[in-house]
């Protein structure tokens, strides 16, 4: 089921740094999902960092920036 999961997020190459939207998943506690998540993206991305946005910040985010999406099977 993970296989069909689609992240959104918003590089920023100059900071090394990427953005993400927060945690849809609200069934789980969403520190854990956002820190599994953030890892993943640490893991992946290496060198780079991330930080996990609440829904305001990241609508405004995506007002100047491109968001890019990758999924999860393709981080495994």
């Amino acid at each position: 089921m993970n296989d069909k999961v689609v992240y959104e997020y918003i590089i920023i190459e100059s900071m090394k740094h990427i953005w993400l939207p927060p945690p849809l998943n609200i069934g789980s506690p969403p520190s854990l999902s956002a820190y599994a998540r953030s890892i993943m993206f640490k893991n992946y991305f290496k060198g780079y960092t991330n930080s996990i946005l609440n829904a305001q910040s990241w609508e405004e985010m995506k007002e100047n920036h491109t968001v890019l999406k990758i999924w999860y099977k393709d981080m495994k």
